[in-house]
């Protein structure tokens, strides 16, 4: 927002309009071109100090600026100390100095925010595929990259690496009058790196254990005409730490990642107060991060191992591209448009049942396509009033393929005559394919309003809409019977003669499948008016205390009953929070405080239910829920180049309300919802004496236990962890080289148990998945300005 103010000055008010012509029009034309493409701080940044890092390259005898950091996802500009939201901050510096790779790795180390090694994380409990961890619904957290909105099939690979990143935020609890929709629970948003009018280059080598690698680089500068570049690429791989054991392969959850990406700034002269960013990006992951390994019921699982008997294929593609355009009009106002496109591929091959028998293989590929459009009217400090209003338009595509092939299947599961079920079994086929559309309009207002020096008034409001279709074609394409015998399985056209029932009739009649060309559609309007409302009072210029209170909501939807095909609707959900807060600055702001208490009333809750045959599983509105909690950050600046920080969260998240049939889940814990998460560290810097040059820092991070299920049991459960990371280098003013170790004490834990009762071509059993055990390495950074 500095650059805001400095632009508004100089221009005074004249000479806008030839930039205002070209923002007028460029995002129309965008649009367009897009929609018919569808077609066709502190050191110690994780503690979040209201301090700007100085830029890299670093140098050890750099005096950090006490500089304000400005929260970027509130689209106000407010600074961190004036910022009601719970947020935690992670910027290029810290990110570099902490050895942070990726935004699982900053949400692992975020109070009251938690990740397992499988992706899924979850912030104040609430987990983004919601309360159970999964469902129909669209997510509860959002995502934005450079302003775009990434989809749950862009989440899934490698395009939220950090390298070259200069901020991430993560916003705890319900964003939905500045972010909207999807952000129910919270928010991420990413911003990496901006063209500078000065040339720079920064690279990074990385070996490790598990044959991790990475080699990445990136720079650019001015090209003339008020034009400036940058380019960045990332290539990282390692052989994972999970064995299959059937297939001999040490390497089973290998991957490797390429990153790219580029940017063009444009600030031309002739327009005065008018800038352009257009940045462009692929990401692409082969492999898969975390399988989970199916174990008898009666086990706990050998650590890191999987038993598959089928060879795994697995890969991801995301292409993000936006533009971003801004006009000053006045000292005070601007006037700002986003476009995001984001296109997503997800394809996975693999063992049907993730064991050692022969009962088939699955193909799952995801398609996403989102196009969205954002128009803003910002007013900064103009007469006690800083806020916004904007426009926002967004389509969203979502299909993917599921298909089973050659399952092994007793007929005994879908006909109730043990006789028969005994001496026959199928081999069977199956398809699932499904499409989720959404477009979604919106108008919205957030401000603030400063009544006298010390109070502010907090307002904001959102009205929005969304228009769903989901289609769905769930159907067994083949059913081959066999007699079963002790040692062998012979064709079974002898005995369908005798006892007239083919096999896929017997799966028809035992509600397995619908018939041929079963396809089933809704379509479905909701809307909703989210406000928000608070007060901030500033004690001291460096104490202030707040209140709001703000709702939220996600859109309902449709599910599919596998049991005859059809989609089974279900309604928006909806919170309700009440939050208080205090920030504190002390010492020239070297000491720093923030905290935040919420409570949360969550109804109409959408989670699972079974269908009428117990068969599946459906979301629909059953549940209501209470959620409350602390969090805590502080940081301590210690001289001029040292830190530590102290974050700490305890979130409650329990069912008031949920009855599924025969269970009973009131009172339990959400999924996926530790209730207690913190993190310690700190940054040391020799910046005189004979150890000049010499840097390290320090990290312990603790998660509490969570549950996988809403059942609460302890079968089903992720292990409580606590993992320390160390870091080591000496530094010039233009080389660092580090050594590592992350998960010093080696600690052994699971992040996943689930059980499974079994049917339909799965063995009743238990599955686990495992931690990243210790690893040890060295990192070279260069930079050049």
């Amino acid at each position: 927002m500095r650059d805001f103010e400095r632009r508004g000055k100089a221009l005074g008010g004249r000479g806008w309009a030839a930039g205002w012509a070209v923002l007028a029009m460029a995002p129309a034309s965008i649009s367009m071109a897009l929609a018919q493409g569808d077609e066709a701080a502190s050191y110690d940044a994780i503690a979040v100090g209201d301090q700007a890092p100085a830029p890299l390259p670093r140098r050890a005898d750099d005096l950090a600026e006490l500089e304000e950091v400005v929260v970027l996802g509130e689209k106000l500009g407010r600074t961190l100390a004036k910022t009601t939201s719970s947020v935690a901050i992670t910027n290029n510096r810290a990110a570099t100095d902490y050895g942070i790779d990726s935004v699982s790795e900053v949400i692992a180390r975020t109070a009251n925010a938690s990740i397992t090694n499988e992706g899924d994380f979850s912030l104040r409990g609430v987990s983004a595929g919601g309360a159970e961890g999964f469902g129909a619904g669209q997510p509860v957290i959002s995502t934005y990259l450079d302003g775009v909105a990434v989809d749950q099939v862009g989440q899934s690979g490698n395009l939220l690496d950090l390298f070259d990143v200069e901020q991430v935020e993560v916003l705890r609890g319900a964003q939905s009058t500045s972010q909207g929709r999807n952000a129910l629970a919270g928010a991420v948003v990413v911003n990496t790196r901006e063209p500078t009018q000065d040339w720079n280059l920064v690279t990074r080598m990385r070996l490790a254990e598990l044959n991790e690698r990475q080699y990445a680089a990136a720079g650019g500068g001015p090209i003339g005409g008020g034009l400036a570049f940058r380019l960045a690429a990332d290539y990282h791989a390692d052989d994972g730490f999970v064995r299959n054991v059937t297939l001999d392969d040490p390497d089973w959850n290998r991957t490797e990642d390429l990153l790219l990406r580029g940017k063009l700034a444009w600030r031309p002269s002739f327009a005065e107060g008018f800038d352009a960013l257009l940045t462009a990006g692929k990401s692409d992951r082969d492999g898969l991060t975390q399988p989970v390994n199916r174990i008898p019921d009666d086990a706990d699982g050998n650590s890191r191992t999987v038993a598959d008997n089928v060879p795994r294929d697995a890969g991801q593609t995301s292409v993000p591209i936006s533009l971003r355009l801004r006009q000053l009009l006045g000292e005070h106002v601007e006037l700002s448009s986003t476009t995001g496109l984001i296109r997503s591929r997800n394809h996975e091959f693999a063992d049907y049942d993730t064991s050692t028998a022969d009962n088939g293989s699955y193909q799952f590929d995801q398609n996403g396509r989102t196009l969205t459009q954002e128009l803003r009217l910002n007013v900064r400090d103009w007469n006690g009033l800083t806020g916004l209003v904007g426009l926002y338009a967004g389509r969203f595509r979502y299909d993917s393929s599921n298909q089973g092939r050659d399952l092994y299947v007793q007929l005994g599961e879908v006909l109730p005559v043990p006789a028969v079920g005994d001496l026959i079994a199928a081999r069977v086929d199956f398809d699932l394919d499904s499409k989720n559309d959404a477009d979604n309009v919106a108008v919205f207002t957030e401000f603030d309003y400063q009544f006298t020096e010390r109070l502010t008034l907090i307002g904001g409001l959102r009205y929005d809409r969304e228009h769903a279709e989901i289609y769905s074609n769930y159907q067994i394409t083949r059913a081959d019977g066999f007699v079963v015998a002790p040692e062998q399985a012979a064709p079974l056209d002898a005995l369908l003669a005798q006892i007239t029932v083919p096999a896929l009739f017997a799966f028809q009649t035992g509600g397995l499948t619908p018939g041929t060309g079963s396809g089933r559609q809704i379509k479905a309007s909701y809307d909703a008016l989210l406000p928000k409302i608070g007060l901030r009072y500033a004690l001291t210029p460096e104490v202030n205390l707040f209140l709001t209170y703000v709702e939220a909501y996600r859109a309902g939807g449709g599910d599919v009953d596998t049991q005859n095909g059809d989609i089974v609707q279900y309604d928006p959900e909806y919170t309700h929070t009440v939050e208080t807060g205090l920030r504190t600055a002390w010492f020239d702001r070297r000491l720093q405080t923030r905290g935040n208490v919420y409570y949360t009333k969550w109804t109409d809750q959408q989670v699972q239910v079974p269908n009428a045959d117990g068969s599946a599983l459906l979301t629909q509105n059953a549940a209501d829920s209470t959620l409350y909690g602390v969090e805590l950050e502080n940081s301590l600046r210690l001289g001029a180049a040292s830190s530590v920080y102290l974050n700490a969260g305890y979130a409650h998240a329990r069912f008031d309300r949920y009855e599924t049939g025969s269970n009973d889940y009131s009172g339990n814990r959400f999924a996926k919802a530790p209730e207690w998460t913190g993190s310690a560290g700190g940054v040391a810097r020799f910046v005189d004496g004979w150890l000049r040059g010499w840097f390290g820092s320090i990290a312990y991070t603790y998660t509490g236990t969570s549950y996988t299920t809403p059942a609460n049991t302890t079968r089903e459960r992720g292990d409580a962890h606590g993992l320390l990371d160390l870091r080591l280098g000496y530094e010039t003013s233009r080389v660092s080289i580090v050594a590592f170790g992350r998960n010093l004490l080696d600690d052994d834990y699971a992040t996943y148990r689930a059980s499974y009762v079994g049917g339909f071509g799965i063995e009743a059993g238990r599955a686990i998945a495992f931690g990243s055990p210790r690893v040890f390495g060295v990192q070279v950074d260069m930079s050049f300005e």
